[in-house]
């Protein structure tokens, strides 16, 4: 597991903006995970988490008036949470390393077990999520005989805490089982516009992103995971917090490791007026769950505004959506002559081509929609023709309906901008059937919102 660990940390890295469909797929092999197992009485007033995001995150949140303490392979303290908040311990090498998933640069003053513990506040909140290795760190584990069962434990993890100076552990278990292969959607549901000039939209993938565009004079302020102030976009400027816990987890930019207290310290990251991230909170963080409800808090001066959806797995074996099958309806009347996308799909080899799409509100009508492509060229002087790998055009489908055949990477949607829509884009051989990987559409899914 410590190999699948940096293998998800080199991902992250490279994730950008583009999906070979619009979800996230498991299996059909067998998937090892963390499991935790519930905690015993002497935890009365703690609530310890183990949620799945870009890596396997334990959260807790002390409730009581006792003092909870996590220790390190050396059973040396390196977090600390209490009634007055959550205290890191400087001089502990842990500190660092489960600080984000990629972790902070090792201060030489904290390389040395026996180094006296130097305590900072790092919170005034009593809740904190570390990433801690020892999730993804067993040994050699035995071989899970998943012919005859679907679900098997493997073998079992602890980290040793103390609670008012009694030892405690956090225990678990590594659990190997056998997953159908499914697909996540996810359903991006704001409440109308979020302000005059302010519009959110979600690029869904295997970690979806949200791009959020400010043309308003208001500055707008994106809330973290621990409702910090992660990002602010006002006058022209991207700012982020770097002592946001957020954003070191998520962001782009590598930070000093001196940013260790809390509080709000602005840099800019970017100029203009649009930024995009990736965002783990519309993931499905409960493995046993089928549908997730997810939320992410804004401020637009100081007015507070909600980003709402919902995540869901669909097997690959579910009936195809309405949608899905609106691919058998044409729409004449905006130049659709044909309707292949009902026929087989072609399966495409490596290097597979990816999608992406983004949708910016047009100042007059409509909206312009770029259609990002890689390892795919669009052919219009070979359509019709047979099929050539990498190559071909994209077919765009509105609140379910065929709308349009495009032949290259910018269209204008000409709809009315007062009332949201739903785009799927889709990508295609020159035969016009969908291009598939692993079994899959390869397309883009799209919330149009009012502008």
């Amino acid at each position: 597991m410590g190999k699948r660990s940096a293998t998800w940390r080199r991902w992250v890295a490279a994730a950008w903006l583009f999906a070979g469909v619009a979800g996230a797929h498991s299996g059909p092999g067998p998937q090892v995970r963390a499991v935790l197992l519930p905690p015993d009485p002497a935890w009365d007033g703690v609530v310890i988490q183990l949620r799945d995001t870009l890596a396997p995150q334990i959260l807790l949140e002390n409730q009581s008036d006792k003092t909870v303490e996590i220790l390190d392979q050396h059973d040396v303290p390196f977090l600390r949470i209490g009634p007055d908040g959550v205290h890191a311990n400087l001089t502990s090498a842990a500190w660092y390393n489960t600080y984000s998933t990629t972790g902070l640069v090792v201060p030489e003053k904290a390389r040395s077990p026996q180094a006296s513990p130097q305590w900072s506040q790092v919170s005034a909140r009593t809740s904190w999520g570390w990433f801690d290795p020892r999730l993804s760190n067993e040994d050699e584990l035995p071989a899970a005989d998943l012919e005859r069962q679907a679900r098997q434990v493997v073998g079992q993890w602890r980290i040793p805490a103390q609670v008012d100076g009694q030892r405690r552990e956090i225990r678990g278990e590594y659990v190997m089982r056998r997953e159908e292969k499914r697909q996540r959607r996810v359903h991006f549901m704001p409440s109308g516009k979020l302000a005059e000039g302010v519009v959110a939209q979600l690029v869904p993938g295997p970690i979806d992103a949200i791009l959020l565009h400010n043309r308003s004079s208001q500055a707008v302020t994106v809330l973290g995971q621990h409702d910090e102030p992660f990002i602010l976009i006002a006058n022209g400027q991207v700012l982020a917090n770097v002592a946001s816990p957020t954003w070191r987890e998520w962001g782009r930019v590598q930070l000093p490791v001196e940013v260790t207290q809390s509080g709000v310290q602005w840099q800019q990251v970017a100029a203009g007026d649009r930024f995009s991230w990736l965002e783990p909170r519309t993931l499905i963080t409960d493995s046993t769950a089928s549908m997730q409800h997810w939320s992410i808090a804004l401020r637009v001066d100081d007015q507070p505004v909600t980003l709402h959806g919902m995540s869901s797995w669909q097997s690959q074996e579910d009936p195809q959506t309405d949608e899905s099958h609106a691919t058998s309806h044409m729409a004449q009347e905006h130049g659709a002559h044909h309707d292949h996308a009902a026929m087989s799909g072609i399966e495409v080899t490596e290097p597979a081509p990816a999608l992406a799409v983004v949708a910016y509100p047009d100042e007059v009508s409509g909206w312009n929609i770029h259609i990002q492509t890689r390892h795919f060229r669009f052919a219009p002087e070979a359509v019709n023709q047979d099929h050539r790998e990498g190559e071909g055009h994209a077919h765009v489908y509105v609140d379910g309906k065929k709308w349009a055949r495009v032949y290259g990477a910018w269209y204008h949607l000409s709809l009315p901008s007062d009332a949201p829509h739903t785009l799927r884009v889709e990508l295609n051989a020159n035969t016009h059937a969908p291009l598939l990987n692993q079994g899959q559409p390869i397309e883009a899914h799209l919330q149009l919102m009012p502008h």
